[in-house]
């Protein structure tokens, strides 16, 4: 029994793998889908715009506070400009607009919408890059 192809070690970490990647994959459908039917709630007694402001600041604060205690670089002045521009980019306009249609569309339809968001960011980094803006 050698430790070459389709030993003990090997079978055992590819179960490992595949066991790690359905958990993976699991999390994201039940927390990331099921974020969709809460804001699909909580829109009915909050204020959409509200809401997704509340959160954005809640994730903005955990996130620095994080960076804070693991000593990561400190922010600076010249990169509020760019953080600004993602911040209202992505919280405000994109997930705003999400919860705002909420009221309106079955939050399924927004989950599907909202997934090609990868794609469209891929498609206007290449665009930027290609033009040299």
């Amino acid at each position: 029994m050698g430790i070459g192809p389709g030993s003990e070690p090997e079978r055992t970490n590819a179960r490992l793998f595949k066991a790690t990647l359905v958990g993976a994959f699991a999390a994201i459908y039940i927390i990331w889908g099921s974020t969709y039917l809460a804001i699909r709630y909580a829109v009915e007694t909050i204020s959409p715009f509200l809401r997704m402001g509340l959160r954005s600041v809640a994730a903005g604060t955990i996130l620095l506070s994080l960076s804070y205690l693991r000593r990561e670089d400190e922010l600076k002045r010249e990169h509020l400009l760019g953080i600004v521009i993602i911040g209202i980019s992505f919280f405000v306009i994109c997930h705003g607009l999400l919860a705002w249609s909420e009221q309106r569309i079955p939050s399924g339809y927004a989950a599907v919408l909202l997934a090609s968001i990868p794609l469209w960011s891929a498609m206007i980094e290449g665009a930027v890059i290609k033009e040299g803006v």
